[in-house]
């Protein structure tokens, strides 16, 4: 569709439209009527010229000055029907029919573009951006209503069809309503050189922003542009207007002179203190992407959807020809409209409240403006309970011409609150011996936050536990939330022996001493181990037992071993002393 060419002049100049409409409903807009001149419906071709754009008007029969719709000469998708609305208008949508008549013609989809010079050109989009295809009609005289996802404003409007019965043949209406806008075109000083310029960057003094205003030649060593000192997507040239005014649209060139530079694609940004800046926006509030340039010294002018009511103007580069070069003028209304004052406070950084993720707030005194009403108002809007962040707030004023202004400010509130980390006082182990010592504290170690997201802890408790403990020790966590704050706690471990496992005690095999007297002495070894590595007690002490002299006979003998938590075992062996047969 960028192919598309209309041999006419578009003319700027200023559109002050004077009724005003609230609550646009969408009443057709002189198309059928024959309000609007068929001089201002425009097509790409047609099939004769009892097949022009004359006869694209909504519900036209077949007379003696053509037939029944426009139809184009070819069916491909470089054709198109437009209409010149005469000023600016709030368009809702688009009503269509077929050819009416003995063929079956009818355009089945299509897609809506819309502009404010005939020029430059915007898609109707979806919510999400997309170019909306529009699903057309299934007969030749059907009504098919279709509403834009959003209103627009727009002087120009063209039905690009994508898909057709038969050939491209239709009959069309425009919907919408008359708003009061004040929509000048004015240059406000740049080329002329009454306002300051500023840039993200220079690629020397020589390149400097102040030689970005349009028609600027070299002099003197000077380049004929501003240029960046980087080809990235930062950077930007901005004018100060110096005073609130109606901003409309830019002119933009490349270089002038010997190298091919310039820009050919930006986003435009406007504030009214220099600080907070908002994006040109579509009507689908997606940030508006404008159509540079394709050389080094053609003006193109490109218009906003609506007026906005600023003091500074930032063009923001996004795609560029071997540089980032440019030259620029502003257009809106010369005219300073000092009744239109609003007053917003200064940027301000807040902590959060104690325990919560927000911060209440309360400038509802702070917001002032010399006009009759602010929107949203003020007394409803605060006090209000700002979450962390940053949160942009705008308001907007309406003077009794339904003229708008607004200022913004932002409130940033930040967590200085630390996390909670909740952890065991102490924690005592319990050792069964002879079972390992191990501890698992994973499910008793947590951490919240009063920003509401999960706190990082550090270690990671399901890494380091479970763990074994051989001895008393102590574990160090730590927690840190979003914003850096942090917590930290301590556990003491203690070993706390618990032993049910009774020693073993070694004792002698039953044994059998010769003797040749009335005795024999005797001496044998008794020992006792145990897993809990505690000292063992024998009783009777084996030490003060053996040896020791055996009369001839049995004797028997029992010793029992107990360690230190009073698990015992014994054993017992006997010794018989005989005389040798």
């Amino acid at each position: 569709m960028k192919n598309i060419i209309f041999n006419f002049i578009v003319v700027l100049q200023i559109f002050n439209v004077e009724s005003t409409v609230s609550n646009c409903t969408g009443s057709k807009l002189g198309i059928e009527s024959s309000e609007i001149p068929s001089e201002n419906i425009r097509v790409s071709s047609e099939f004769s010229a009892k097949h022009g754009a004359h006869r694209g008007r909504l519900n036209i029969e077949p007379d003696n000055d053509g037939i029944g719709a426009w139809a184009a000469k070819t069916n491909d998708l470089n054709q198109c029907i437009q209409v010149d609305l005469n000023e600016v208008k709030v368009v809702t949508g688009v009503v269509t029919q077929g050819r009416n008549g003995d063929y079956d013609q009818w355009v089945k989809s299509y897609e809506v573009l819309h502009g404010m010079d005939g020029s430059n050109w915007q898609t109707i989009k979806t919510t999400v951006g997309t170019s909306k295809v529009f699903v057309g009609n299934t007969d030749k005289d059907t009504e098919v209503t279709n509403l834009f996802p959003f209103e627009i404003h727009a002087r120009f409007i063209r039905i690009h069809p994508m898909t057709w019965n038969n050939h491209i043949s239709m009959r069309f209406e425009i919907l919408g309503c008359t708003v009061k806008t004040k929509f000048c075109t004015d240059p406000l000083g740049v080329e002329e050189g009454t306002i300051a310029l500023t840039a993200s960057t220079e690629y020397d003094a020589r390149h400097g922003p102040e030689y970005g205003r349009l028609n600027t030649t070299p002099k003197k060593g000077n380049i004929g542009a501003w240029s960046a000192r980087s080809y990235d997507q930062n950077q930007w040239i901005q004018a100060d207007i110096g005073s609130l005014k109606w901003v409309t649209g830019v002119i933009t060139q490349g270089r002038n002179w010997t190298y091919d530079q310039w820009v050919t694609a930006f986003e435009v940004l406007y504030s009214i203190d220099g600080n907070n800046f908002k994006d040109i926006i579509e009507a689908n509030d997606t940030t508006m992407e404008f159509v540079g340039n394709t050389n080094r010294n053609s003006q193109v002018p490109n218009l906003f959807p609506k007026p906005v009511n600023a003091r500074y103007i930032r063009i923001h580069p996004t795609a560029w020809v071997n540089g980032i070069c440019l030259r620029f003028e502003v257009l809106g209304c010369s005219d300073v409209d000092q009744s239109l004052m609003l007053t917003c406070p200064a940027n301000v950084t807040l902590p959060t409240d104690k325990g919560v993720n927000t911060a209440l707030v309360d400038y509802s005194r702070n917001i002032t403006t010399s006009l009759s009403e602010i929107r949203p108002d003020p007394t409803s809007y605060f006090p209000a309970h700002l979450i962390i962040g940053q949160t942009l707030v705008t308001f907007y004023a309406f003077d009794d011409n339904s003229n708008e202004i607004s200022c913004t400010f932002t409130v940033t509130v930040i967590d200085i609150e630390p996390p909670v980390l909740i952890c065991p006082s102490s924690y005592d182990i319990l050792w069964y011996i002879p079972a390992d010592p191990v501890v698992d504290l994973s499910m008793s170690i947590n951490a919240y936050d009063n920003s509401g997201d999960v706190p990082t802890i550090n270690p990671d408790p399901y890494e380091i536990f479970p763990t074994l403990v051989l001895q008393d020790t102590a574990f160090v966590f730590y927690a840190t939330d979003s914003s850096g704050n942090g917590d930290a706690c301590l556990i003491p471990v203690s070993i706390l022996l618990t032993d049910t496992e009774a020693p073993t005690i070694y004792c002698p095999s039953d044994n059998i001493l010769f003797t040749n007297s009335s005795f024999s002495t005797a001496s044998f070894n008794i020992s006792a181990v145990d897993t809990s590595w505690d000292t063992l007690t024998i009783s009777p002490d084996p030490n003060t037992v053996f040896p020791t002299d055996l009369n001839i006979g049995i004797h028997n003998f029992t010793f029992t071993a107990t360690d230190a938590s009073k698990n015992n075992n014994t054993c017992m062996f006997t010794v018989t002393v005989r005389v040798p047969s």
